[in-house]
């Protein structure tokens, strides 16, 4: 009698580990057959990000609205069903956790934030900004006339006004790489105070004024302030010059559906044709966008490769 119970207990525990086992491959084997067939929801969103320093100068709120108005209207253009999410982040951080976990696809990031992370994240640039005619632009350290500095060594304790944004990072990796050029102490060190501007003009004025010492702006834009204003370039001027330098860069995460990829691209070609896309460039500061090349990051590259060797140096002899 206890055997048969026994056995009529296995029977039962036999046949519930049969069913869990059907179950199991049932809903693998649906699981599948649903996804392969195309019945399973396509996730048909394009994520778009831009690290804050890209838009300094543009009130973050004002830059997501237009961005979201007119690209989310390209994108149900160009991408019938899909979506547009818009994020603006704090820091490369920040763009390599959310790459980490697919939530961008096109991402907007200054030059040496993207040489920082471009060996941590599958990222491909895909376009950049035109600005004064070009994509890439030379910068000016700039002086008072009336001060006498001829040379790096003189500003030894002196205050530098700065464009904040993706311009100041690119303006401070020249300067430092400068000084370490010079056998200088860094930045930290030898300069006695860095005021950051919202914009060019706020940057070289103070130095007009002798409020400041010297200034770290585009070539073009001094010019600029110098046409609007002779006196400006009368009264300053530049003594060192860099190489043309590229501020940023929009890129595609490795692949992102080339359907995608041309759709994105094909509408920032239209940007300047449209009065829609005229608005989105004047929110942007840019004249127009271009493909990107591999010429354009070269000079960059250099730049923040002889840092890299030269501040080891620097720390190596200390």
């Amino acid at each position: 009698m206890l055997k048969k119970s026994l056995q009529a207990a296995e029977k039962k525990k036999y046949f519930r580990k049969a069913i869990v086992f059907v179950c199991f491959f049932m809903s693998g084997t649906m699981f599948f057959l649903f996804a392969s067939s195309g019945l399973a929801k396509e996730d048909k969103t394009l994520r778009i990000a831009s690290v804050a320093n890209t838009i300094s100068g543009v009130a973050k709120k004002d830059y997501k609205s237009t961005v979201v108005f007119l690209i989310g209207r390209a994108v149900k253009e160009k991408l019938p069903g899909y979506r547009l999410e818009n994020s603006v982040l704090a820091d490369t951080d920040s763009v390599v956790q959310n790459f980490n976990i697919g939530k961008i696809d096109v991402l907007t990031i200054s030059s040496i934030d993207y040489l920082k992370i471009r060996s941590l994240v599958d990222i491909e640039p895909a376009f950049v900004s035109i600005r004064n005619g070009k994509p890439v632009n030379n910068y000016v350290l700039l002086v008072n006339k009336d001060k006498n500095i001829k040379t790096l060594e003189q500003l030894q304790n002196k205050k530098i006004t700065i464009e904040k944004g993706m311009n100041g990072d690119v303006a401070i990796l020249w300067l430092e790489t400068m000084l370490l050029e010079h056998s200088l102490p860094k930045s930290s060190v030898f300069i006695q105070k860095f005021k950051w501007a919202d914009k060019a003009s706020k940057a070289v004025l103070p130095v007009f004024f002798g409020q400041a010492d010297a200034s770290i702006v585009q070539h073009y834009k001094f010019e600029t302030m110098s046409a609007i204003n002779p006196q400006v370039g009368k009264r300053l001027q530049a003594i060192y010059e860099s190489p043309p330098l590229l501020d940023y860069l929009t890129c595609f995460r490795k692949g992102l559906d080339e359907n995608i990829k041309e759709a994105v691209l094909n509408y920032s070609k239209m940007l300047e044709s449209k009065p829609e896309g005229k608005q989105l460039l004047i929110v942007s500061r840019v004249e127009g966008i271009t493909k990107y090349k591999n010429e354009y990051i070269t000079t960059i590259v250099k730049l923040y490769e002889k840092f890299k060797i030269l501040n080891a140096k620097a720390v190596d002899t200390k």
